[in-house]
């Protein structure tokens, strides 16, 4: 049996942890990872008969272990607000000071790093539009 431990994940940084050591730098970023979907309305319900679909907004937060191999391969630094999209897989961490092991995900490659400033420049000059369900993850579609 092949053992088969890969993430492919999207979403935007929300916090940024990183040190210096010994082989440079490595650390911590928290991915904020859109999970929203369209509720459809319960058509047992007569005031809902002619409603539209409800948009949900759901986020969820991964901790993201990165090295500097990895780091070194960014053309610009990572920010809050930046877009990842990032390949990797699970592991689980224990340190001495802290009771319960952490599971996380170790970052093998940084597949594409849009920063924050490049996609508000892009809305401010409508190439790219705010959708309801982009608005959150920071999906966007061309104009």
């Amino acid at each position: 049996m092949n053992k088969l431990n890969l993430i492919n994940l999207e979403g935007k940084i929300s916090k940024i942890n990183l040190n210096k050591g010994t082989n440079g730098q490595y650390g911590t970023i928290t991915l904020a990872v859109d999970d929203g979907y369209f509720k459809k309305p319960d058509k047992n319900i007569q005031f809902q008969q002619n409603s539209k679909d409800e948009y949900v907004e759901r986020s969820y937060f991964h901790l993201l272990s990165v090295n500097e191999k990895v780091l070194n391969s960014l053309f610009l630094a990572p920010m809050i607000g930046d877009e990842f999209i990032i390949y990797g897989k699970l592991v689980t961490k224990k340190w001495d000071n802290y009771e319960h092991p952490v599971t996380m995900i170790e970052v093998k490659q940084i597949v594409k790093h849009t920063p924050k400033t490049l996609i508000e420049l892009g809305r401010s000059h409508g190439l790219i539009k705010l959708t309801k369900s982009n608005h959150q993850s920071g999906r966007f579609r061309q104009a």
